[in-house]
């Protein structure tokens, strides 16, 4: 079973031709990483063109968070593959452009896959998605720079990543971006919210890490995704250690403590 996703003639660069377009991108369909959905297809359809990839058992990242964050060690495992995913398209001078919870599948095993890639952007243009970055979906996870209009590069995936990490393990975005304008102002001049504030069990360790993944300058940020996931891990190293890890295996357990269900996540009401 594949999914399809049909770019529209009009969101091609203006005079591009989808032939030619398609002939460019179609080398996209060789690559091959243990977690990168495998693009099927890339062909011509009417005005416009017509991507084709595997279709993952496992629904969205996306589809999880709709019950809340994720659990640490779920998280730092999912991050982790989707971060070596994004270095592997990086070290094959490629962008991603579109790094968000839509954009990581799972399959029937739980494993997760980078999907999506960003072509729509990708296609049209660093000018046009400046101008309709809003129309595009990319306004809650877009870099300051690439709505500058300022040429995108893997430092605009690296932040896209950092907005993620702190999607999945709070529940909630940094930036709202139920009004666009807003959110393109707060990406560009606000400080990256304490996590702490929205999931009262996470480590205060975790602030630097993200608001180092979300630094306004490009250069400020992680220089792949690798460091930043190994970063999250030794920030989340009391969450995601056993509590029987941490006691004396002397002590007697509490009644209520059940072996390795870690703590339980508490969501903080914000006022």
């Amino acid at each position: 079973v594949v999914m399809v996703r049909v770019i529209p003639g009009e969101q091609l660069p203006e005079g591009g031709k989808p032939a030619d377009l398609a002939e460019k991108l179609r080398p996209l369909t060789s690559l091959a990483h243990p977690h990168i959905v495998p693009i099927r297809k890339i062909d011509t359809i009417d005005d416009g063109l017509y991507f084709a990839w595997d279709q993952m058992a496992g629904g969205s990242l996306a589809d999880r968070l709709k019950s809340g964050p994720i659990p640490p060690p779920e998280a730092i495992k999912m991050l982790a593959q989707v971060g070596r995913a994004l270095d592997f398209l990086h070290q094959h001078s490629l962008l991603h452009l579109d790094v968000r919870p839509q954009s990581i599948l799972f399959d029937e095993t739980g494993s997760a896959y980078l999907a999506n890639f960003g072509l729509t952007r990708w296609i049209q243009g660093r000018k046009q998605v400046a101008q309709h970055g809003m129309v595009l979906g990319a306004v809650s996870h877009i870099a300051p720079e690439t709505i500058n209009g300022e040429p995108p590069s893997h430092y605009a995936d690296i932040y896209a990543l950092g907005v993620t990490v702190f999607q999945t393990l709070t529940g909630d975005l940094p930036f709202p971006a139920s009004d666009p304008t807003n959110a393109i102002m707060a990406h560009m001049t606000k400080l990256v919210p304490n996590p702490t504030d929205y999931n009262m069990d996470l480590p205060p360790d975790l602030r630097p890490i993200i608001t180092k993944a979300m630094a306004k300058a490009p250069l400020d940020r992680y220089k792949t995704a690798e460091a930043l996931t190994s970063d999250l891990r030794k920030a989340l190293r009391e969450v995601l250690m056993p509590p029987e890890a941490s006691e004396s295996k002397d002590a007697p357990a509490a009644p209520e403590d059940k072996p390795g269900l870690g703590r339980l996540f508490k969501r903080r009401k914000r006022d």
